[in-house]
């Protein structure tokens, strides 16, 4: 067996996303650190959008070489974002490369200036290629809108003659960089930079050929919205990260807005919105804080909250309903003075009130979220790092240094300035991380990971929970071999021989009376393994695989997992 790496270097900064959305959108960007930081220079973009309540997959130079399965990857996106932390000639390494960023079906909004020109993803009519000051920077002007009316400047504030100050001089180098003309075609150019005739956002519709001529057409909406300082020499290159974020709060506002309109959502300034937690959220704790974005004309909140569906949408302050919990606060979170029923399903709404204004109060969206069901967390795999004392398998003794014991807790030799860990950071059912668990019976008898049951978890008898789960994930390509837990001495083997090869997350119930009728002290619980092998005959010369685990937890009688 291969013996653990300690990392020497310092872990790139990844963006590694909880998911909190139904949307998803991916963040196209390369592994850029121009202000060596030690954190990709989208990260900033990236967490703002995640705090908007947005699934963003980020994935660093992922996406710098494309190809055919990677298109599909795309194509399965509810939004896909170039973001100007790109360079134009790696999108755009051939033609053919060209035509595969162009095949790709979902919405795209590209944020990288010189990947719109014709000598890259054709989208502008700029065979010269030409940028302003030979690399697009043109400072921090202001932006003239030319369709006030488009959905996209919804709330915005326009000066009178439709101008909008979007960006920030002072953040970042100060430099916004634009492609060199205003013709976008057959597209719609919303905004150009003033003074200029610089294309600032654009978009095309779908099915139409970008500009006549030019042979490229757009397989679904496309947006183009210059972001992001340039991190030029002269202008803190060494200090600023590559087209960081520098937008003001209204051009903040506008790119949401832009966003919101990609997707296909409605865009109602006077309305509340990004709900966390987010819309049919699973899991929620009894305690949950609800928040949500203000309607941009909000002074007070109205919310409703209840477990009747038909009451929280209909209620009004004249007819409460029971579900008004919060009349008039000025705060835009909520947290119940109860705790919240395991396992119910709540709905919630906030009304936005001014009295000032004739639309007032602005009804909210009916959202809902389900609160877990599981009293005591065994293990979800989410304190664990890659420094040591506090990698997993310290905490789950594997068989590393035991020829009777042929497993492996977390991975053996991660690449950490690859981004890797010791733990599974893609094929997760909950939070970042799941342990991926290697075990080889080709030689050892029996392979298996134990952890001693910390004393604030032992007692498993708390709040009337039945029942030990535990998610676990395989893979076709496993020899099956017997999977089986060992709650202190007592053995319970899984039904399906071969759950080792599931490729999906399965749920395994185990009910805590099993473990009692068979001597188990459900009020202290030393001890559990997880192992794979015929536990009651163990004999060698079986098969080699790895399963992932997530999620062990006690839950109650009336539960559902999703």
């Amino acid at each position: 067996m291969i013996k653990k790496l300690v990392p020497l270097l310092l872990l790139l900064s990844l963006c590694l996303i909880t998911s909190v959305n139904a949307q998803n959108i991916i963040w196209v960007t390369m592994d850029w650190d121009a202000d060596t930081d030690g954190v990709n220079d989208s990260q900033e973009w990236v967490d703002m959008l995640t705090d908007e309540g947005y699934t963003i997959d980020c994935r660093p130079a992922y996406w710098d070489e494309l190809t055919e399965d990677k298109v599909a990857e795309l194509n399965a996106a509810d939004l896909v974002i170039v973001s100007a932390t790109t360079q134009s000639g790696v999108l755009a390494t051939d033609a053919a490369e060209s035509d595969l960023w162009n095949s790709v079906t979902p919405p795209m909004m590209l944020c990288c200036t010189y990947a719109l020109r014709s000598t890259r993803w054709n989208w502008v009519n700029n065979g010269d290629a030409e940028l302003p000051n030979g690399n697009g920077d043109q400072g921090s002007p202001l932006m003239q809108v030319l369709e006030p009316e488009h959905p996209i400047l919804t709330g915005i504030s326009l000066d009178a003659n439709n101008q909008l100050q979007a960006v920030d001089p002072t953040l970042g180098s100060g430099q916004c960089t634009f492609i060199g003309t205003a013709d976008s075609g057959n597209g719609t150019l919303i905004a150009k930079t003033d003074g200029n005739e610089w294309i600032w956002i654009a978009e095309w519709q779908e099915g139409v050929e970008f500009y006549d001529g030019a042979g490229t057409y757009a397989t679904n909406l496309r947006m183009t919205f210059s972001i992001g300082g340039h991190e030029v020499a002269g202008n803190g290159r060494d200090v600023n990260p590559a087209r960081g974020y520098n937008l003001t709060d209204q051009g903040y506002r506008l790119f949401l807005n832009t966003i919101q309109y990609m997707l296909g959502v409605s865009i109602t300034p006077g309305k509340a919105g990004v709900p966390r937690p987010a819309n049919g959220t699973i899991e929620a704790p009894r305690d949950v804080v609800l928040s949500w974005r203000p309607g941009v004309y909000a002074v007070t909140h109205n919310v409703y909250l209840g477990t009747d569906p038909n009451d929280v949408s209909d209620a009004t302050v004249d007819d409460p309903r029971g579900v008004l919990v919060s009349p008039s606060q000025t705060g835009a979170t909520y947290q119940s003075d109860d705790l919240l029923d395991y396992g119910a399903t709540y709905y919630w709404r906030i009304d936005e009130v001014n009295d000032d204004e004739p639309d007032s109060p602005w009804k909210g969206d009916l959202w809902s979220f389900e609160v877990l069901n599981f009293p005591v967390v065994i293990e979800d795999f989410e304190d664990y790092n890659d420094y040591p004392p506090d990698e997993v398998w310290n905490t789950w003794l594997d068989g590393y240094g035991d020829p009777t014991n042929g497993s492996s807790a977390g991975y053996p030799e991660p690449d950490f300035v690859g981004g890797e860990h010791y733990l599974e950071a893609t094929i997760v059912r909950n939070g970042d991380f799941s342990m991926p668990l290697f075990y080889d019976n080709s030689a050892a008898p029996l392979s298996e990971i134990t952890r001693t049951i910390d004393s604030s978890v032992s007692d498993w008898t708390v709040e009337d929970v039945v029942t030990l789960t535990l998610f676990y994930h395989g893979d076709p390509n496993n020899v099956a071999e017997p999977m089986y837990v060992v709650v202190d001495n007592v053995v319970v083997t899984n039904d399906d021989a071969d759950a080792a090869l599931t490729d999906d997350w399965i749920r395994w119930d185990i009910p805590l009376q099993l473990l009692a009728d068979q001597g188990v002290n459900l009020n202290n619980v030393r001890s559990m393994t997880i192992g794979f092998g015929n536990k009651s005959n163990p004999a060698s010369g079986g098969g080699t695989g790895h399963v992932f685990f997530d999620d062990i937890r006690l839950y109650l009688q009336d539960w559902q997992a999703n």
